[in-house]
Formats: C-alpha cells, structure tokens, sequence
C-alpha cells in the first residue's frame, strides 16, 4: 500500500498493484527475483540485499567516524528522479537530508577525535569538508582558526576568521558572536610567539 502510495500516486489502487506487480516480474526475467521478497500485501528487501545506508548509521551511532566515512559515496541516489512520483521525490528528499546530517556528524566526530589524539592536520582535513559543505556555519570557521593556530599557521587562522566576517556579512548580514570575536583578538595578541592552544566556548547548538 506505502509502495503504490509513493511510486504511483495519480492511480487508482487496482492499477497502481497491478504496476508494482509488473515491475516486480520485471526484476524477476532480469534475474534479481532475490533482491525483493513479495508476501501477500508485503514487500521485504532480501536477506542477501546490504544496505550501506544502515551500515553507516550504525557507524555513526557507534561513534566510529572513520567507518562511516569510508562508506560515504556523496548525495545519496544522486540524480535519481521519477517522474510523476511526487510523494517518492519527497521522501528521497527527506532521506538525503537525514543521510547528509549523519554524514556532517561524522565529519565533526571525526575532527575531535583526531584533534584529541594532537592530529591537527587530519582534523582540520575534516574541518574543511565541513566548511565546503556548509560554509555559514560560524562553528566551523572558529573550529578550523583554533586548529590552524596549533599547527602555528597564526596567519592563516585570522584569514579564515575574515573569511568567516565576510560570509556572515555578505550572506546572513550578521557579525560574528562575540566568543568568536574574543578568539581573533587573542590570535592576534601571539604574533612573534610560539604557538600555544587557543581554546574557545563550545558552539551553541
């Protein structure tokens, strides 16, 4: 019933089963009778079907940022559109947002654990997909200044927090919060001295 409901929505009921039966011998005399069980009002993925999606949430669930990343393809179903099936669209829609959130997610759990373990390079890697991603996230900028001032790139920090004014500016018309402020102004005030870590307030939700 979900099944017809999404793929076929402009059809009557009868004619959209009849449809989903006709699409489902096609899988059959394609050889993939295995890929979908049919049980009376029922459809089930086969048992031999992995699903990478569930494999990388649980992952990310698990806390295990480098397992899910290395699963991750890009945008889910990317370029996959059926005509006339609005209610599909949507929940595709739906799903790519959920998969990308999880994705984002592994992204930062990934960051912090290499910047715990003093990886700075890997986790500003992982900082700047963020940013590529999602460049008015100010948590990101302030993210990737305190990592490229442990890796003593002063400079660079207070480029990527122009950066940030910029955007911020440009795209939202706001500043900057003063907790990012304050971390510019302390990078600043290290000019000519060794690099040290520069910490700042955990980023409101």
């Amino acid at each position: 019933e979900r099944s017809v409901a999404l793929l076929w929505p402009a059809l009557d009921e009868s004619t959209a089963r009849r449809n989903l039966r006709r699409e489902l011998a096609r899988l059959r005399d394609a050889g993939a009778a295995e890929l979908i069980q049919a049980d009376g009002d029922r459809l089930a993925l086969g048992t031999s079907v992995e699903v990478t999606a569930r494999h990388f949430q649980s992952a990310v669930d698990a806390g295990e940022p480098e397992a899910a990343l290395a699963l991750w393809r890009g945008v889910p179903a990317d370029g996959l559109q059926l005509d006339d099936a609005e209610p599909w669209q949507d929940w595709l829609a739906h799903e790519r947002r959920r998969l990308e959130a999880l994705h984002a997610q592994a992204l930062a759990q990934s960051a912090a654990q290499h910047e715990a373990a003093g990886a700075y390079t890997l986790a500003l890697e992982r900082v700047r997909t963020l940013l590529a991603t999602d460049p008015l996230q100010e948590r990101h900028h302030v993210h990737a200044m305190r990592l490229l001032h442990r890796l003593g790139q002063r400079e660079a920090a207070l480029a990527q927090y122009d950066a940030c004014v910029r955007l911020l500016a440009d795209e939202l018309g706001l500043q900057p919060m003063a907790t990012t402020q304050d971390l510019a102004t302390a990078l600043r005030g290290t000019g000519g001295m060794r690099p040290t870590p520069v910490s700042a307030p955990a980023p409101a939700p």
